[in-house]
């Protein structure tokens, strides 16, 4: 037997500034759905974002680049309403992004505009803020997906509530005027502290697992993929069934899967899995046992683990037989080892 081969599925994320010009200026897409649209706003408060203006209620979040012209022309373009609007500047990268989610002061944001960002004391932290905001940004595109086929993100991006969801500019506002007035007339919310702050100023601690290198959505649904390991952090994505992402480790302590979303070298990503992280904390050691196992009255299930829980990889007809290589005994109860596919993957049948 031969096992299916999968394809890695590699997301790329599309970060552009753009010209609020053409097709782009008119694009302002509004969520309505009422949990995508709470998901979205979550997902913006709890980044590391830059307070600047009043604290009036009236609240837009602005995702940009430090080194983007447009991004810079909508910042001049709304000094004269620090008084009537709240703007919360999400920095997703670029030279001196680290400096403004470390200072997270309106000054900052002034400076890293102007090239004159400070230094940066702690790099370390100030790259996992960064990053986190990247993928913060990353859940853009994911939240509007039945909204605009594009899953690019244009700097800046606007994002406020209105009374009829919660709307995007893409790009500078083609009528600036008509956006300070929405974002005036925004619903009150309550301020909440944000998460992303917490959470990125300690390191994720990352326990290496040697049998768990590949996560493969044997589901016949999506899913969903996180920015951070917990719930409140930003849904970037989707594993999509039949496909797999290169897996880095198990986060200490927790049911949290961190993936190579964006590629070893990008930003990580979660899954929460339950049930696969418990399958590779499993302690058990298997004896040699040659031979083979054959099913003579009933099909036998082979799974991936030896626990009743774990996905079964392949059913062992009446008739058929595996070689077997070991044997397992696992919380008093013996299973056998098995060969499953060509490639050498082994499973365990119940004894």
């Amino acid at each position: 037997m031969s096992r299916l081969s999968l394809g890695l599925l590699t997301l790329t994320l599309s970060l552009v500034c753009i010209p609020a010009l053409s097709q782009s200026r008119g694009v302002q897409p509004v969520i309505t759905d009422p949990d995508t649209a709470e998901s979205l706003l979550t997902a913006l408060e709890n980044s590391i974002w830059v307070k600047d203006g009043e604290s009036t209620g009236k609240i837009a979040y602005v995702v940009y680049s430090t080194q983007c012209g447009w991004s810079q022309k909508f910042y001049k373009d709304t000094r004269g309403f620090q008084s009537e609007v709240e703007l919360r500047w999400i920095p997703a990268g670029a030279r001196g992004a680290d400096y403004v989610v470390e200072q997270r002061t309106a000054d900052a944001v002034a400076k890293a505009f102007e090239l004159r960002a400070g230094s940066v004391s702690d790099h370390a932290t100030a790259k996992r803020a960064v990053d986190y905001n990247r993928n913060v940004t990353q859940s853009i595109p994911f939240h509007f997906k039945n909204y605009v086929d594009d899953s690019s993100v244009r700097y800046p991006t606007v994002i406020y509530q209105t009374s009829q969801g919660v709307k995007a500019v893409f790009g500078n506002p083609p009528d600036f005027n008509t956006t300070i007035e929405e974002i005036k007339s925004t619903p009150e919310k309550l301020h909440i502290e944000s998460f992303g702050i917490a959470t990125t100023r300690e390191p994720v601690i990352i326990d290496r697992v040697a049998s768990l290198r590949l996560i493969i959505n044997d589901l016949q649904e999506d899913i969903l993929v996180y920015g951070a390991p917990t719930h409140k952090g930003p849904i970037i994505g989707s594993l999509k069934p039949g496909f797999q992402f290169d897996v880095t480790g198990l986060v200490r302590g927790t049911d949290w899967i961190e993936v190579a979303y964006y590629g070893r070298r990008g930003p990580m990503a979660y899954v929460y899995d339950p049930l696969r992280a418990k399958l590779s904390r499993l302690k058990f050691q298997e004896r040699r046992a040659p031979g083979h196992v054959a099913a003579p009255h009933v099909s036998l299930a082979v799974r991936s683990h030896p626990h009743s829980e774990s996905p079964i990889l392949y059913t062992l007809d009446v008739g058929q037989q595996l070689t077997r290589v070991a044997e397992v005994e696992l919380d008093g109860i013996m299973w056998d080892v098995v060969v499953v596919f060509t490639d050498g993957t082994k499973g365990y049948i119940m004894r």
